[in-house]
């Protein structure tokens, strides 16, 4: 059921670097000038640019900016504000090895290892973040259950979450993120209670209101999945994921029309999304209208041939349609690609069906 619905995600890395300083022969007063341009610029390239030549005079010579250390602090921001994580990394390490006791490098290391991916290493350095100054407890208990969050270890996350909310009661993300763990572990309940809180502090908070909805649609409470997909849409009309959830909503209730009106809405805002596809050919496969089903399932592969359940999706539709031969194809080729699937019985009895065909 999981491929029906939309998740949200989170976007990787990116960088272009440049000098803004000329690279003419400098003095002294350079090197703090390119500091001073790079510590002021809005823009994440062009200080990175100022920052480097700052960097460069500082390490070339004896006569540098003295400010070589709050530069590889300054250029991490900028590296981190650009998604360069592991260049962000790099360059609070260099940080902290001139400020060894500062917990604000330890706090940014953390946050570019998490945005990284590399949760471990975000945890190692908000627990010495926290050991070397709890006064920032507050805002690293969130980050470090962040990264417990993201690395499955779901009660230390509801534990760093629980925390921070004792000492920020009227901060809406936390609820979100601690319903988020709580659902995890399939504690649906408990959830949608953290979800309806962070709501109730942010009446505008689409990713609670999304994130509540999914819920509800495990649950199989599809009208109340549909009440808050709907008021996203009210929100931000172009939020194509939640004509999708709120379709599949529509599906499982059996009312095949409007799950149509809502797929074909997400394909005006989208096009390219193969999943508005697989569930337009799963609506129309009900319908009985299985050559419409099988386009659809065939575009969706030819944006994304690694979709799972497309195939096991078409194989039905051929199936059903008497298409054996193209049927035991798609069931193989779903097996191939998910070869732990919990109906992996089902699919090879269906095999050896079509086999004997």
């Amino acid at each position: 059921m999981k491929r029906k619905t939309a998740f949200f995600a989170i976007a990787a890395l990116g960088l272009t670097i440049f000098c803004s300083c000329s690279f003419a022969q400098v003095d002294c007063d350079s090197a703090k000038d390119c500091f001073q341009k790079g510590k002021s610029a809005k823009d994440s390239t062009v200080k990175i640019g100022y920052l480097s030549r700052a960097i460069e005079i500082d390490e070339s010579g004896d006569c540098g900016s003295g400010n070589i250390g709050s530069a590889y602090y300054e250029r991490g921001f900028a590296h981190a504000d650009s998604h360069g994580y592991e260049m962000a990394i790099n360059d609070f390490t260099k940080y902290l090895e001139l400020n060894p006791n500062d917990v604000m490098g330890y706090y940014q290391r953390g946050n570019a290892y998490h945005y990284f991916k590399t949760y471990e290493s975000a945890i190692r350095d908000f627990n010495i973040a926290i050991e070397m100054n709890p006064k920032w407890v507050k805002t690293i208990y969130f980050c470090r259950g962040d990264s417990y969050l993201e690395k499955g270890e779901y009660e230390k996350a509801i534990a760093d979450y629980t925390k921070a909310i004792d000492l920020s009661p009227d901060f809406s993300y936390l609820y979100n993120q601690r319903g988020r763990a709580f659902f995890s572990m399939k504690n649906h309940d408990k959830a949608i209670e953290d979800y309806t809180k962070s709501i109730s502090l942010v009446p505008t908070y689409i990713v609670a209101y999304f994130n509540r909805g999914y819920v509800y649609i495990e649950k199989e409470e599809y009208d109340m999945a549909i009440e808050d997909y709907t008021k996203i849409i009210e929100l931000k009309p172009d939020a194509y994921d939640s004509y999708i959830n709120r379709g599949y909503a529509y599906f499982k209730k059996g009312e095949y029309d409007t799950a149509l009106e809502n797929y074909n809405m997400a394909l005006e805002i989208n096009p390219e999304y193969p999943l508005v596809y697989i569930n337009l050919g799963d609506v129309y496969q009900k319908k009985n209208n299985l050559d419409t089903s099988i386009k659809n399932y065939n575009k969706a592969i030819e944006l994304d041939d690694q979709s799972v359940d497309v195939y096991k999706s078409r194989g039905a539709a051929y199936y059903i349609q008497g298409n054996y031969d193209m049927a035991l194809k798609d069931y193989k080729k779903y097996l191939d690609l998910n070869p732990t699937a919990s109906d992996k019985d089902n699919i090879l009895n269906k095999i050896k069906e079509l086999e004997k065909k």
